[in-house]
């Protein structure tokens, strides 16, 4: 039986943005984030994304952020959205692993790669909505 996200994550009182141009992508991350409590407010383009966490700077825990979209690519939504609020962890997710290295990842806070490993997605979650602020880059093998 797995767990729950702890106990102690702001999950009942904020939101995760994910921000993602694959209609069943994100409906995978919403139902999926749905279901273990959290309120999720989603975008389809970086620009997008920017405009929702402007609107809504206090309430948004995390960001999952793919690269690769139209009108503002993740990268460049990544930097506007740290400039609102440098605290918001933002985990790049992509399909596109073997081109990170073409990418300025310095704005992520963490990477998780497609198709997604639940598993993994929990404990990246976890991690960055339990309060703790000893955030670290972690990009795995990129």
């Amino acid at each position: 039986m797995q767990k729950n996200f702890k106990e102690n994550t702001f999950a009942s009182k904020k939101s995760v943005l994910i921000v993602e141009d694959d209609y069943i992508s994100s409906l995978l991350f919403q139902e999926y984030l749905k279901m273990e409590n959290f309120h999720v407010l989603s975008a389809l383009t970086g620009k997008e994304a920017v405009s929702i966490v402007e609107n809504n700077r206090n309430k948004i825990i995390i960001v999952l952020m793919d690269i690769l979209m139209p009108e503002m690519n993740g990268v460049e939504a990544a930097k506007r959205i740290k400039n609102i609020n440098h605290s918001i962890p933002i985990i790049a997710q992509t399909s596109q692993a073997y081109n990170l290295k073409n990418y300025d990842l310095s704005f992520f806070d963490s990477i998780i790669t497609k198709p997604i490993n639940f598993r993994k997605l929990k404990q990246i979650v976890n991690k960055y909505t339990s309060g703790e602020k000893n955030y670290r880059l972690e990009m795995e093998n990129y």
